[in-house]
């Protein structure tokens, strides 16, 4: 049996594949072809999530009909479920579930259960793109969705009860966001790769565009779906058409009335190819890629941990003090040209060059005394650097109960 996720200090892509290699699944599997894992024990995500935090997750208010959605075979019901505070009606979503044998689909996870938020953020950090959690609480003996694809790549991970799934070939290659994913006919499912119950502990890899049809049996069922907003070529190139719309007024030029009426292919196939030569010489797919990484860091949440309560203390900030990244937060340092980059989940910090090796020793050291940061710093630049980090989200004061050595 495969070690249950109480002995994890993290739970993270490592912990979630087990016993499957991680890189191994990153080159062979992910955006490629599907993985099932199974036989790993019931209590597998036992520190993740389970059945009785769903009510929790409920309770936490302000929710949005398209993130509350009831579905039986297909069919949205229309139904309102929710109060006026933003609350969902308990008692209209037990009668759905038990008496009408509606599945429950609960969306952005992340943003109400702590637990998940940190395993999205983990998973980020090794994708580097964004993830999204979904409850499915099917009820026995029914199925919320027939026979589609999902124009996300995903892990099904099963906390409670059981699912059958049937997993076929890909309807489409690499569907993008706007894809139609419910048009397939029966004839045109291909190839069955998978036709298995999956019980707790178990996992299953479905890249984008595979068919699948889930199902329960004689058991009521709670999977959590990962899905990720897998940033594509398509979005590399948009970018760059934006940034070329903007900087380059050849970009904005009309075309000529005359290509339209005598078109010289050989002409426009030249004026096209300098413009596009141009445009990616000004904004490249590396620094397109490196943006979107930066984005993804910097709009993703820090954890609700009081960081307020820092302001009184942080105004005696010593060179004695001890301090920690905050939990989640996963810096890292980006430097180019004559500048360095501390860049975190939540917001960035930007120095001169001659701030990098003091800003790499901060990002790669979880805990440390403000004295003990490098780069050739003065006493007083280091405070007025960690006073900077501190009040912009990266760094707390470090637990005094806890050795730094």
């Amino acid at each position: 049996m495969i070690t249950s996720p109480a002995t994890q200090t993290v739970l993270d892509l490592d912990w979630l594949l087990q016993p499957f290699d991680a890189q191994t699944f990153i080159e062979q599997h992910w955006d490629q072809t599907l993985l099932y894992l199974n036989q790993r024990g019931g209590d597998f995500y036992q520190d993740l999530f389970g059945l009785d935090a769903v009510d929790q997750v409920l309770q936490t208010g302000d929710w949005k009909a398209k993130d509350l959605i009831v579905v039986k075979q297909g069919k949205h019901d229309s139904g309102n479920y929710l109060d006026v505070d933003g609350r969902p009606n308990m008692a209209k979503l037990f009668e759905a579930f038990y008496q009408q044998g509606k599945t429950l689909q609960l969306y952005g996870i992340e943003k109400r259960h702590q637990g998940v938020a940190e395993f999205c953020r983990q998973l980020e950090r090794r994708f580097h793109q964004h993830a999204h959690a979904t409850i499915f609480l099917t009820p026995p003996g029914c199925n919320g969705l027939n026979t589609h694809f999902d124009t996300k790549d995903a892990f099904i991970l099963q906390i409670s009860g059981r699912k059958h799934w049937k997993v076929y070939e890909h309807a489409m290659p690499w569907p993008s966001r706007v894809s139609d994913r419910f048009k397939v006919a029966p004839q045109d499912f291909g190839r069955c790769h998978v036709d298995a119950t999956l019980q707790p502990g178990d996992l299953m890899y479905v890249p984008r565009g595979m068919l699948h049809a889930p199902a329960t049996h004689d058991a009521m069922s709670l999977h959590l779906t990962i899905g990720f907003d897998s940033v594509t070529w398509f979005d590399v190139f948009q970018e760059a058409l934006e940034w070329g719309r903007a900087n380059m007024a050849e970009m904005r030029q009309a075309i000529s009335p005359d290509q339209f009426e005598q078109p010289q292919a050989a002409a426009l196939q030249e004026h096209a190819t300098r413009l596009y030569t141009e445009m990616l010489a000004g904004h490249s797919p590396l620094e397109i890629i490196q943006q979107f990484r930066r984005h993804l860091d910097e709009r993703t949440p820090a954890p609700p941990d009081g960081h307020f309560r820092l302001l009184e203390p942080l105004q005696q900030l010593s060179g004695s003090d001890q301090l920690q990244h905050r939990k989640g937060v996963m810096p890292r340092v980006h430097i180019e040209d004559q500048q360095s980059d501390i860049i975190f989940s939540g917001g960035s910090v930007r120095g001169p060059a001659s701030l990098a090796d003091a800003m790499t020793f901060i990002a790669n050291t979880p805990r440390f005394r403000v004295t003990d940061i490098g780069g050739g710093l003065s006493e007083r630049a280091k405070i007025l650097l960690a006073h900077r980090l501190i009040v912009s989200g990266l760094l707390t004061f470090a637990d005094t109960a806890e050795p730094t050595d």
